[in-house]
Parts: C-alpha cells; structure tokens; sequence
C-alpha cells in the first residue's frame, strides 16, 4: 500500500516542499504576530444588548401572575401599614410574604440576636404571619410599603435584581447561536465549492478527543475537523490554563487522531490575555478565531485549507504517525529504522512528530535517530501494573514518581499502605495505598483512618486504583471527603499514564487531584493555632540571624504582641542553633506557673534530675547536667514567660526577691549557658523598669509585622502550593498587605477564608483574585479579629490612646490634652507606659518628636464598631474606672 522506499521518498519530497509553500501563503490564517495582532483587535469585550440587560415583556408577566400578591400589598401601604395589617396580608396571600422576603433578599431562616427567628417559608396561621410582620416592620420594611409607593414598580425592581443572574445566561446562549451559524454557514459555503464536508456527531469520534468538541466536521465521510468554543468573561487562572495548556493539549491530541481543531476564542477574558499566552496559544492552535472572525469568511478559508492540505498530504504522514504512535504506546520508544521510509525520512518523522506534540514529554536522541517518552520506565511500571494489579508495587511506583522518601510502613494494612515524606509542596507527609477492583466509602474509610493512625502528621491519603471511578461513583467519594478523617484522593492507572506521558511536572498530578476531589478546607495550609509549619514560615530572617549572632555572647528577650510569631521564631532557630554548634534546650511556659511547675517541666522534657522540690539556686546544676551532654554552649529557650516572672516576683529565695530571673542573669553572665525569653507585658515592663535584675540582663528583640514582600510570599505561596492560581499576585499581596499592616496571624486568616470561597466554587474555576480578599474582610468578624489581634491584652488606656494616633508624631503632652477632653486626667509616665506597649504591640511608632499610628486599616476595623469617636468614648470611660 505504501510502495518502493524510493516511491516514499520522493512523496515526502513533494509533501515538505508543498507544505512550506502552502505555510507562507497562509497568510489569513497562520500564527505570526500579524495574524495575532488582527485576532486581538477583533476580540469583543462582551456581547451584551439591551434586551440582555431587562425582559421587561416577561417580567410584565411576572409581576401579573403575582397580581394578587401585588394588590394586597398596595392596599396595605395605602392603608397604613402595622404589624396586623401586613400579617392578615401574609395570611390571606403566600405570595406576599414570599414578596417582601423578595424585598430583603431573604432566602434562609434569620436568627436574630434576641433569639427571635424569621422564618424563610411563609407563615401558617395569623399569629406566626402577625410575628413575622412586626420582625419585618423592625427591618423597616414601612420605608418600601411608604404611603402611595407603587408596589407594582417596587415588585419590578426586586425582580429585575433577581433576573440579574440571568444575563450571562442570555449572552452564553446568543454565543451558542452565533458560532452555530458561523459553522453551519462555513459548511455550506465549503460544499458548494466542491469540498464534501458535513456537520456530524461529536460521538463520531468514539471517545478519543477529551474534552468532547462543541462541532465535528467529517471530510468525504472521515471526521477531519473539530471545532471547539470558549467565551471568556474574565481573565484569571483557569482562563490562562486554557489558553497556554488545554487547548495546546486538545489540538495535539486531536492531530495524533488526524484531526484539525478550529477554536474559537473571544470575550474579555481573552482581550485581557498575555501576549504570551496568546502566543502559545497560536503556537499549538494556529486555527484561532474570533466570533466576528468565524462569521466573516475566515473559518470558510480554513475549512478550504485543511481541505487543500488532504489533497498536498500524501497518506505517509497520517500513516507514520500512527506507527510512531503505536511504537511508542506498545515500546515507549520507536527508531527511525522501524519506520517503513528511509532513515533520512524516519528521522524526519520523528522529529515532526515530537514538534507536534509539544505537550508530551518525548525525548529524541542528539542524532535524531530514536524517539521515547522521557519517564520511560516509570510508563513501563504503569504498564506492567495494568497487565498484573499488585498493590505494594503500586505504592511504590507512584511514590517514586511524585519523588517521595518513604517513611514508615502503615502496619496491618491490607492496601500496601505506606507514609511518604514528599519533600515539595504543601502537604509534605503523604500516605500512598493502592486497591485493585471495586472502590466505595467503606474502603476510603479504611485508608483514611490508617493514615490518621499511621503516627504522622499525615493530612492527605492517596488511593492507586486500577481502573477510573464511574462518575456516579467518583461522586459519592467526592461527597464523602467531608467526613473522612484525613482525605482520601483516588488515582487510576489510566490518569498516572497521561500525566507521566505529558511534559507536566509530577507534583500537578497530586495538585490536580486534591483540587478536584477534595474538600479544600480541610486542607488549608495556613495555621491558624500553634506553631508555625516550616512551610508557610516567611519574613524572619533578619530575626533569626540577629537572634543567633546575639547568643554567642548574651542572651536575648523576644518580645512581641499576640501571635506576632514568637514561638514560631524560637522553634524555627533550633536547626540554626544547632548547626552554629550551640545545644538549645526548649521550654514551653505557657502552663508554668510557679517554680515547682517549672521544676517538673525540666525533668519532664529535659530529663535531669533534681534531689527536692526545685527552688532557684537549681538552676545551675540543670545546666551543669545539660553541659554535660557534650556540649558546653548551652541556650535555653523559654517560651510565654510571664506567669513564672510574676510569680518570681512575688516570692523569695533566701530573702533573695526574683531569685530565678536573679539567678538566670548569673549564669549568662558566667557564660555557662544564655537565654532566650519570650513574653508580652510583664517581661517588657521588667525589662523597661531600671531597678529589675532583668535590666540590661538580656538583649530585647522587639518582634514587628512581616515586611510587605514576606507577606505576599506568605499569602501567595501557600495558595499556589495547593493548585490554586492567582490573579495578578502584585494586587493580591497589596490587598492583604492592606488590610493587616503585615500581622502574621492576620494573613492567615485570610488565606483560610479565602480557601473557604474557593471550596465553594467550580474546580474548573480554581483561582483567587483581590475581590477575593476584600469578601473575607469586608465583615465585622474580620474587624473584630484584627482588633482583638493587635491590642491583645492592652488595657482601656492603651486602647484609648491608639485611636487617638496620627499618622504624624505627636508629643505626649498631646495624649494627656486629649484624654482630659474625655475626663481622663492620666499622669506622663502613664502614657509613656502605654505608648511604649502599644509599640510593642506593633501599633504605634517612635521618633524624636514624639508617637504616630503604625496601623493603616485600624480605622477602618473600627468602623465596624460604630467609628473612632464611638470606640475612643467607651475605653475612655473604662480609662476613667
């Protein structure tokens, strides 16, 4: 069929010669910037008329078929509206209920803070309708129902902000209609020019394109051409990773299948595009059109094209494609020699081939001469586990492709299961099991609950199975996330194939799957209690080098408001500590409250060993034990000092006052061992306060709000760790810088709530923009948040004075003039006092002149709240007190 090599040869000759040729006549239709530039100026920013925005003709017949309801309501505005006019309305009418729900955009049942609940469905009898009014009354709802309103023209306006979701809908279906018929209209005038194209099912295909085509096009009875739609309201994540990845990927797969893709591509979204991504785009699918364009007469000239290219094609392309395909499905690699041409041609083909198919990751050898996928043996494993399931191999194989060490062997179970340490991404601790056959909740609960037991702080658990999920089945799983201990993500044989096939990086494989099948919440990186992860660790490198150079030769206060980072910083410098040859030695003092508590927290977590109840003096044969250890540059770190130092300072030792801070001072000074402490207020007040043993004791390190780049890097890392894209990283880091002046705890927060809208939405729709953190903290549970974070334990004086900062510096006397306008007449060492702790709170700032605000977004949380004025009255009464 095929003919002589020599015959094949001079084919080929004929085919490259005619296809460079036909390539520079293209000019209509090729990628070059020319035919970029021209695409870009006939892309439309929406498609939206009039009658898209209001149909009034059926919202006419809306507001007829609530007449009834309508009427009632008149009556009752015109008759003077009370709790039991409005009830017997709601009585006599469901509708008018449902109406003034309408009104307030009420959709659920309210519960109100006096416990009263406002129920979504409409009354059943006089007195629950009579209740419902006079909660609807207290709404306000005599300012809609005024005397002589007209209801009629207030019901049209409710059902126009209710329609309002419906517009998109409209335009979607009119784009539907327009690229039909720019198909159909293309078709038909390519057949009367003598090429037998026809509009056929997309089921034609049998299955080999995903995702299916809106249109496919057969040529003299053979599927030729697909023709794909995207219209693209706005720009983000998902629409980027279609432009640059899905449809490349499309258009390469439809030409191992022969098959020409014809996109369509228009809307905001891509007017706003990269010109990068654009550009990748035409790379892959030089056949991009946009709806103005496919009705003009270029999707006719591309249909006329692809048909003209059938006729220059010899059938050896098609053919040698197919084998280099087969060879490399069957082998994983193919040879030029294999190939049924010459080996000047086979090397040809194969290099062709791999250019086409840019998405694969395909290797060809520095002669040109072989062809394999570049994951060949991983793709060999896979394959050896499709003809022959066995579970610990499975494990073993995808652990070695997503690059995981494994830890520890989940003992009894009987899915192979393993922990492995992904080193990478968000989720390092990652259990991996595989089943053969039948997969349902029973067995994800299996998996779930031995990766919760494994001992491990394992949050995700990846389940191998041999054969996809039905769709009804991946469903159910997907619903049960929800419940699962740690979750539980399935990937087939057949998924693991394609992506090892494809020039993605592993670590999407696992990204892709948890964003699909996973309830997002459950998985936030961002910490919200506790310490710090390593992972989302960012901003204190400074801290750390300062801390690190000062204990070579004193020891140090870490001082700092409310999850400012503390003991975060404190464990984060153990490996420093360690790796400058120091021995740190950790204390965590949150529940010490005396000094037997502490006693028995050293012998506890430090294992030495005392002869009686510890007393002060202790101190230096617990550290005399810890130098014994085998190093004699010992640090010890305690954490949430301050309970032990008020107790300290209340008690005595041999009529020794604070003998254990006393006693610590010693030591350092000694250089048997230094310190690092860490508190909020009493240890700042000891350290300000000349007469303490903790004045110049120890180097103070006030710890502030991150730097404006840690803070993007800490909201913005994290989220893309997960898959989640981010719109315009520059403006999202500026919005969360924004709205938390830098407060670590704060960041998180928001990062948490914004995993929570995502998880809300489509997993085609997976990105995050700056509207995204303005919904999370445009509330009064956020103001409250970074209120209560920044002030922390201050006092109704401290809080007082911190609204009354400026952004300029103002003297203290300042304070005292205008405390004294609220009756507060405060002494100047006491707003020294609290000025020098709301700068420790990171609130206020220091210079020559006197103290200014730190904060930005303070005035804004205090909106929330009534204003600046409200707010400052009420802690000045407290001041007062």
């Amino acid at each position: 069929m095929i003919g002589s090599v020599h015959a094949r040869k001079e084919r080929y000759k004929t085919f490259l010669a005619s296809s460079i040729e036909l390539r520079g006549d293209m000019n209509t239709l090729s990628s070059t910037s020319e035919n970029l530039s021209r695409f870009r100026e006939a892309v439309a920013a929406d498609l939206f008329s009039p009658s898209d925005i209001v149909e009034f003709s059926s919202l006419s017949k809306s507001v007829e078929r609530l007449r009834p309801a309508v009427d009632r309501l008149q009556a009752v505005a015109d008759g003077g509206l009370s709790p039991q006019s409005l009830g017997s309305a709601f009585v006599a009418d469901a509708d008018t209920y449902r109406l003034v729900c309408r009104f307030f955009a009420i959709s659920a049942d309210i519960a109100l803070e006096d416990h009263r609940r406002l129920s979504a469905k409409p009354p059943k009898n006089l007195d629950e309708a009579t209740y419902a009014a006079a909660i609807m009354v207290e709404f306000g709802v005599a300012n809609l129902l005024a005397p002589h309103v007209d209801v009629e023209k207030l019901v049209m306006l409710t059902l126009i902000g209710d329609d309002a979701k419906n517009r998109r809908f409209r335009v979607d279906a009119k784009i539907r209609q327009r690229i039909e018929l720019a198909v159909e209209r293309a078709v038909e005038a390519a057949k009367s020019s003598g090429y037998a194209y026809e509009i056929v099912s997309p089921s034609s295909l049998g299955g080999v394109v995903r995702p299916v085509p809106d249109y496919v096009i057969s040529l003299g009875g053979t599927p030729r051409v697909i023709i794909a739609s995207t219209f693209q309201s706005h720009s983000g994540g998902r629409q980027t990773r279609e432009l640059t990845t899905q449809y490349p990927m499309l258009a390469n797969e439809a030409r191992r299948h022969g098959l020409e893709l014809i996109l369509v591509a228009d809307g905001k979204g891509i007017r706003d595009a990269s010109k990068r991504s654009l550009s990748l785009l035409f790379e892959a699918v030089p056949l991009t059109l946009t709806i103005a364009q496919a009705e003009s007469e270029l999707m006719q000239s591309a249909l006329r094209e692809i048909a003209e290219r059938e006729r220059l094609i010899s059938i050896d392309e098609v053919v040698i494609d197919k084998l280099i395909s087969a060879g490399l499905d069957r082998e994983l690699e193919i040879a030029a020699d294999d190939l049924p041409v010459s080996p000047q041609v086979g090397r040809f083909a194969l290099a062709r081939y791999a250019s086409a198919n840019s998405n694969f990751a395909l290797i060809v050898d520095p002669g040109g001469t072989r062809l394999r996928w570049q994951h060949h043996e991983v793709l060999r494993a896979f394959q050896t586990l499709q003809r022959k399931f066995e579970h610990e191999n499975a494990v073993d194989i995808v652990a070695n492709y997503l690059g995981g060490r494994e830890i520890v062997v989940v003992e009894g179970s009987e899915y192979g299961a393993k922990l492995f340490d992904l080193s990478e991404g968000v989720h390092q601790i990652v259990c991996i099991a595989a089943k053969l056959g039948t997969v349902n909740v029973e067995v994800l609960q299996q998996v779930s609950r031995q990766a919760m037991h494994s001992g491990e702080s394992c949050r995700i658990a990846v389940l191998i199975v041999s054969h996809a999920l039905s769709e009804q089945n991946a469903r159910v799983i997907s619903d049960s996330q929800v419940a699962l201990p740690v979750t539980v993500i399935t990937l087939d044989l057949d998924t693991c194939i394609a992506f090892a096939r494809s020039n993605r990086d592993p670590s999407e494989l696992l990204q892709e799957a948890l964003l699909n099948q996973s309830d997002l919440t459950k998985l936030s990186p961002f910490v919200l209690r506790g310490v710090t992860p390593e992972r989302v660790f960012f901003g204190r490198e400074e801290e750390e080098a300062t801390l690190l150079a000062t204990l070579a030769t004193n020891s140090v206060a870490l001082l700092g408001g409310r999850r400012i980072g503390k003991t975060s910083l404190m464990q984060h410098s153990f490996a420093r500590l360690r790796s400058a040859n120091l021995h740190p030695f950790f204390g965590d003092c949150q529940v010490v409250r005396t000094w037997t508590d502490f006693g028995q927290l050293v012998i506890r977590e430090w294992g030495v060993e005392l002869e009686k109840d510890f007393v002060p003096s202790d101190l230096f044969s617990i550290v005399n034990q810890l130098r014994a250890r085998g190093s004699e540059r010992v640090v010890i770190l305690l954490d949430e000092i301050d309970q032990l130092l008020d107790w300290d300072s209340r008690h005595e030792e041999d009529e020794v006052p604070e003998a254990f801070f006393r006693t610590c001072r010693s030591i350092s000074q000694q250089g048997l061992a230094q310190f690092v402490f860490s508190g909020e207020r009493t240890i700042a007040k000891r350290i300000w306060d000349p007469s303490s043993p903790h004045w110049n004791f120890c180097r103070p390190m006030m710890l502030r709000q991150l730097t404006q780049a840690a803070a993007g890097a800490l909201i913005s890392e994290p989220l893309v760790g997960l898959g989640i894209s981010i719109d315009n990283i520059p403006e999202v880091a500026k919005a969360v810088w924004t709205t938390t002046d830098g407060h670590p705890e704060l960041i998180q927060v928001i990062g948490d709530g914004v995993i929570s809208l995502v998880n809300e939405r489509s997993r085609d729709d997976v990105f995050v923009s700056a509207n995204d953190i303005e919904v999370v903290t445009s509330n009064y549970e956020f103001a409250e948040q970074y209120l209560e974070t920044y002030w922390g334990q201050a006092n109704p004086l401290e809080r007082a004075v911190s609204i009354m900062l400026l952004s300029v510096p103002q003297p203290t006397t300042e304070f005292l003039r205008k405390l004294s306008n609220f009756g507060v007449f405060s002494s100047e060492p006491d707003i020294v006092s609290a000025l020098r702790m709301l700068e420790l709170y990171g609130i206020a700032d220091q210079d020559s002149v006197g103290y200014a605000a730190r904060l930005s977004w303070f005035h804004t949380a205090l909106q929330y709240y009534g204003g600046s004025d409200a707010v400052l009255s009420r802690f000045a009464k407290g001041a007062k007190g």
